[in-house]
């Protein structure tokens, strides 16, 4: 039924939401603000019937020839009312804006009043013919009112107000009436036209003139060019010789030169012998010019086409956009649009002038100034923008509106679309209806099969079990009784203690009758040897049925028997665990709802929770172990994981020592609820790990000790062979050479070479000593600077038999504090050191000082040989202390050196280093304690 009712009320909306579309679709999409359609009808309309206007209280005629003067028919059995209006237009009905006005101003005033009568007149006003055609108009009108007076006139337009102006009428027969004049100017100067001008403020009429002065929106429809149609470069003004018309030519002029001064401007007027050629220059243009109009009729008056050829002619054949300052017939693909000032904000601030004048009187005194109506909005024709490509130049615009959108098909077609749509909806709606109804008779028939299924399972259930109850009443009488054990031993014990009342069984105690009668559950087991249970329990009433009881008998061997045979593996299982050290956690890792061992806790450092949850905080595991178990977890919850297997450690022990243990996490079972559910089993494997490391250990230490031999073996084959090759070369030149001098220089070439092979060999077994731990330090007490003051000597010695082979410029200086320390340390080694690092010095240094001597400071003293040699760079620094390490392979030397000097210094209780930049020489420093 719910099912139903939604679908019903599914229809209902879909139903509606089609008669709203039918209804907007329906609308006419070329719409216009004001009255625009139903007066062009009505025009349309009346032209047809001879060009007679009626409509509403205003009437006029427009005259058949050229030179005749439109005569007014008074309407026949006109009544005589209070209030007479007379509105006087200075255009020709076509003129849009004009037409709107007078009607819309007509309109408002009758809602105010129905008895008011509005006469409404066009005067058709050409600046050609000059004022004494609009002033003969004027007359004639003064003779259709037959000496009457109207209560107030307005005009709409300067060349209305001018020309009653020029009648005399506001200061003649009409003088002391109200005049509202609408879209004026505030003033028209000299020269435009054949009029010699007029300033409003100074008429003779002022004090009860009421203007509303409608501003020429010149600058937005320029700007609306300039967007709209950027490549444009010449803006032509096309319109009939209005007064308002050619003002609006002025202003536009101006407006372009001073803001616009690429933009090229001209201007042509229509008149009647010229209407073709403007034609043919309309249509002969290119797309860069564009046309803009104050309110141009193009009806063909005075031209050989007519007006819907020339319609037809713009619509096919135009290239140039049309642009209008005010209101205009947006029927077309060519008239672009324009910012057009508002009518019906003109017409109702008229209308309000008219109701102050009727409810004030004399009271409503005319203001200082005019009213200035500055309201309007831009009108985009949607053809003819899109006809000119010109859509992208609105988005500059706020509050467009568009006009002359072309009708959809839905919108065409709205009756058939709607009466279609609703059809469908009822056709697939009884689909739908007999697929519901056939799915619930296969649910039915579903259900039915499967009751079916249930009923005989039960039923096979119940035949072949051996189901054993019983049904007592209220007062414990035993109603019924079913017995279907096959065993003889259980139906005799059964038989023999089934009792016909509950309150008086041998089976149940006192307490457990009392607890019967206060309708609880209760349970009582005997042993036959097998053992039986008899469960009663009571079977809830109402007012009208009482308390039932039912009695359910059961043999439970089984059941007991795996109990006990479970708690025996229990208590196996945890005595194996209490024996070693594996910990075992079964728990949600959501919840915390779990079990675990106390030795679980212990292998991970942590103690049991107090609330009873398993929620381990892994804070004694190192951080990558505690990340790693953690990412584990959160991707088993995302159903990503499955298992963890890892040896994680425990550092911060209050031993000291880090633990290992090895980390095994599996999934049990998960739910989309609760959420996982693992076994967690952790054992302690701290004694394998340790194994482990130590013989890594060794297996690297085994390694590095095999690449240290293999680098020795090259390095001292190599060191060896070098000096050897020298002294057994030069030796043989020294047999066949007679030059005393060469003879002198080659001893001294072997004599350098013995040195050499002869200072290997010692660095190697003092090497050699050291590190195997057989060397023994002594203790001597160290004048330091007695000694300082003989390193000099020999480093000056050494200097002079190293200038006999190079070009050395060097100056020693020794820096010896004035007061003489001595330290306790092995003198021969601290010696060796000092030589060591002097040698280096003067074997890199080619020019410049060598600097040595040493500082007392509180932790030792500081020893230092300073050179401004070639420098060492920060990469070689970090191995220049290692054995055979030579970096100018040229240079004499073993490469042992600094590596001996590291050992002596080492075993010495101090330290050795060097500070360094490649090229700016180089500081090697030890410092020493006394070893007393």
């Amino acid at each position: 039924m719910k099912n139903l009712i939604s679908i019903k009320s599914r229809f209902y909306t879909i139903a509606t939401l089609a008669a709203i579309l039918a209804m907007f679709t329906n609308v006419n999409v070329f719409a216009q603000f004001g009255t625009q359609d139903t007066v062009y009808q009505l025009h349309e309309k009346e032209k047809d019937a001879g060009n007679t206007h009626n409509k509403g209280d205003y009437v006029y005629i427009i005259g058949e020839d050229d030179d005749s003067i439109p005569s007014v028919r008074e309407l026949e059995e006109q009544p005589i009312i209070p209030r007479n209006i007379l509105i006087i237009s200075s255009f020709s009905p076509d003129v849009l804006w004009a037409k709107n006005t007078a009607d819309s101003l007509a309109s408002l005033l009758k809602k105010i009043s129905p008895e008011y009568l509005i006469n409404t007149y066009f005067l058709n006003f050409d600046c050609s013919s000059g004022y004494g055609y609009a002033t003969k108009v004027i007359s004639q009108i003064l003779t259709n009112y037959g000496g009457k007076r109207p209560d107030v006139i307005v005009t709409i337009g300067d060349d209305a107000t001018i020309a009653c102006d020029l009648s005399g009428v506001f200061s003649g027969v009409w003088n002391g009436i109200p005049v509202v004049a609408l879209g004026i100017s505030k003033s028209i100067p000299a020269g435009i036209g054949n009029f010699s001008g007029i300033d409003y403020q100074n008429v003779s009429y002022r004090k009860r003139l009421f203007g509303v002065v409608s501003q020429t929106p010149v600058n937005e429809n320029l700007k609306l060019i300039s967007k709209l149609a950027p490549k444009v470069n010449h803006i032509i003004f096309i319109d009939n010789p209005y007064t308002e018309s050619l003002r609006a030519n002025t202003l536009l002029k101006n407006a372009v030169k001073n803001g616009y001064p690429r933009i090229k401007y001209s201007s042509i007027f229509r008149k009647s012998n010229n209407a073709d050629s403007v034609l043919n220059v309309i249509l002969n243009s290119d797309a860069k010019t564009a046309f803009i109009t104050y309110a141009w009729n193009y009806d063909g008056d005075g031209s050989s086409y007519t007006g819907e050829e020339i319609d037809s002619l713009f619509t096919t054949k135009l290239k140039s956009p049309l642009f209008s300052i005010n209101s205009f017939r947006y029927f077309n693909n060519y008239i672009v649009g324009g910012y057009n000032p508002s009518e019906s904000i003109l017409a109702a601030k008229g209308c309000e002038i008219i109701s102050n004048i009727f409810n004030q009187g004399k009271n409503y005194k005319s203001p200082s100034d005019f009213y200035l109506l500055k309201n309007g909005d831009y009108v985009i024709n949607k053809m003819a923008l899109n006809r000119f490509g010109f859509r992208g130049g609105v988005k500059y615009f706020y509050g467009v509106r568009y006009v002359n959108t072309v009708k959809s098909w839905i919108a065409i077609h709205a009756i058939f679309f709607t009466i279609t749509l609703i059809g469908l909806l009822i056709f697939f709606w009884l689909i739908y209806m007999y697929f519901m109804h056939l799915k619930k008779n296969v649910s039915n028939r579903r259900l039915i099969n499967q009751d079916k299924k249930i009923y005989e399972k039960y039923n096979s259930l119940f035949n072949e079990s051996e189901l054993n109850f019983a049904v007592y009443d209220g007062s414990g009488n035993k109603l019924f009784s079913i017995i279907k054990t096959k065993e003889q031993e259980i139906k005799s014990a059964i038989e023999k203690y089934l009792p016909e009342n509950l309150y008086t069984s041998s089976i149940f105690t006192d307490c457990d009758v009392n607890d019967i009668r206060n309708k609880r559950e209760v349970t009582r087991e005997i042993s036959t040897p097998k053992r039986i249970s008899f469960m009663v329990s009571p079977i809830i009433g109402d007012v009208n049925h009482h308390y039932k009881y039912m009695m359910v008998i059961s043999d439970i061997t089984s059941e007991i028997q795996e109990v006990e045979q479970k708690e025996k593996l229990d208590s196996l299982i945890n005595y194996a665990i209490s024996t070693t050290d594996i910990g075992i956690a079964c728990y949600n890792i959501i919840s915390g709802e779990g079990y675990a061992t106390e030795f679980w806790f212990s292998n991970l450092g942590e103690n049991a929770n107090e609330s009873g949850l398993i929620q381990p905080s892994y804070t004694n595991l190192k951080e990558g172990d505690k990340a790693a178990i953690t990412d584990f977890k959160q991707r088993l919850i995302k159903g990503k994981a499955l298992s963890f297997t890892n040896d994680i450690q425990l550092q911060n022990r209050p031993n000291g020592k880090n633990k290992w243990i090895r980390e095994s996490i599996f999934l049990r079972e998960t739910s989309a609820v609760s959420g996982p559910v693992v076994v967690d089993i952790n054992f302690n494997i701290t004694a394998d790990k340790v194994k482990e490391i130590t013989e890594e250990r060794k297996v690297k230490e085994a390694h590095i000790a095999y690449q240290d031999s293999d680098r020795f073996i090259n390095s001292i084959s190599h060191e060896i062979r070098t000096p050897l090759t020298s002294i057994v070369g030069f030796s043989k030149m020294l047999l066949t050479e007679q030059n005393p001098k060469e003879i002198e220089n080659i001893t001294s070439i072997i004599k350098r070479n013995n040195n050499v092979l002869i200072e290997l060999f010692n660095n190697i077994l003092s090497i050699a000593k050291i590190d195997s731990g057989l060397y023994q330090f002594s203790k001597d007490e160290v004048k330091l600077n007695g000694l300082f003051r003989e390193l000099k000597t020999a480093t000056v010695h050494m200097l002079q038999n190293e200038k006999q082979l190079t070009a050395k410029n060097i100056e020693i200086i020794a820096e010896i504090p004035l007061e003489n320390n001595t330290i306790v340390t092995d003198e021969w080694n601290f010696r060796q050191v000092m030589v060591n690092l002097l040698s280096n010095a003067v074997k890199f240094t080619k020019d410049g000082t060598i600097t040595f001597g040493y500082q007392p400071q509180e932790n030792g003293i500081y020893f230092y040989v300073k050179d401004t040699g070639c420098g060492i760079s920060s990469k070689d620094q970090e191995r220049i202390f290692n054995k055979f390490e030579k970096f100018d392979s040229y240079s004499m030397g073993t490469g042992l050196g600094l590596s001996l000097c590291k050992s002596i210094v080492r075993h010495l209780n101090g330290d050795l280093g060097v500070i360094s930049n490649e090229g700016d020489g180089s500081t090697f420093w030890f410092v020493l304690k006394d070893l007393k």
